[in-house]
């Protein structure tokens, strides 16, 4: 291999990693998302593991993202995992229900009211019948579907007009979360770690329209993730997960969902 072909594959591997996460889609309805009053959330979840994004150092780290992601496989992984899980999540979910409350005037209901209310077991019906295919190694709280909806696939925005008209919403609310961490030198740190979330979103009223999409969080698009404003220690290659240091996420959930929000406001102009 010549050197002008090897020079022409590193600068290709350059574009192609500064690329990654530049112009995220996104579809907003304005009309139909002005109409919304109150909606629900009804599923809210994130992969069982916290790992690493740095596109910097994206090669090693992938490959560390990959031998977590294998340890998650094995039996009991997933629940060693869910209590660190459950505590994100339930700062998530209360950070999306404070945010869009605030930013769009909605009476945003939580989750549980969602799996309480009549005909959730249709929602959850359709969950258990994709959850292999379209959820692996996802966790969220108990009783609580995995819902996303996906390029040619209707179904599930049908369940969701007949979902509404029963229980009185305008509107349903499905999010995903990512919670990672990006390791490098950070100021008089040093080498450390910041937290960081990514956002997904999706909103179907009870018209059985999609009003709001974008990329589900596990799809890490970088224009819906936020960095945490405060370092975590390190232990060796990954984070120091632990009771403490996890509260540093606390920073960058409430950052990524503010950021969101300010998208979607966007696109309302």
């Amino acid at each position: 291999m010549g050197m002008r072909t090897k020079w022409a594959i590193f600068l290709a591997i350059i574009l192609v990693l500064n690329g990654v996460g530049c112009g995220a889609s996104r579809m907003v309805k304005k009309d139909s998302l002005k109409a919304i009053r109150k909606v629900s959330i009804a599923t809210i979840y994130c992969p069982a593991a916290i790992t690493i994004d740095n596109q910097r150092q994206a090669v090693g780290f992938h490959v560390v993202d990959s031998a977590i992601k294998a340890q998650q496989k094995k039996p009991g992984a997933v629940a060693e995992f869910r209590p660190r899980g459950l505590f994100l999540l339930n700062r998530a979910h209360d950070e999306a229900v404070v945010q869009f409350s605030k930013a769009f005037g909605w009476n945003v209901r939580p989750v549980a009211a969602s799996i309480q209310a009549a005909r959730s077991n249709t929602l959850r019906q359709w969950s258990d019948e994709r959850r292999d295919a379209l959820f692996p190694m996802m966790m969220s709280f108990d009783g609580v579907p995995f819902l996303w909806v996906e390029k040619g696939d209707s179904s599930l925005q049908a369940l969701v007009k007949e979902w509404c008209a029963t229980n009185g919403f305008d509107a349903v609310m499905l999010l995903s979360f990512n919670f990672t961490y990006s390791k490098s030198w950070f100021g008089t740190s040093g080498v450390s770690a910041k937290a960081r979330t990514f956002t997904g979103v999706q909103i179907i009223d009870r018209n059985g329209e999609l009003i709001v999409a974008t990329s589900r969080a596990d799809e890490r698009e970088r224009a819906y993730s936020v960095m945490a404003d405060d370092t975590m220690p390190l232990k060796g290659w990954t984070a120091d997960i632990n009771d403490t240091t996890i509260r540093t996420f606390d920073s960058a959930t409430k950052k990524s969902v503010a950021n969101m929000i300010r998208l979607i406001q966007d696109e309302l102009k």
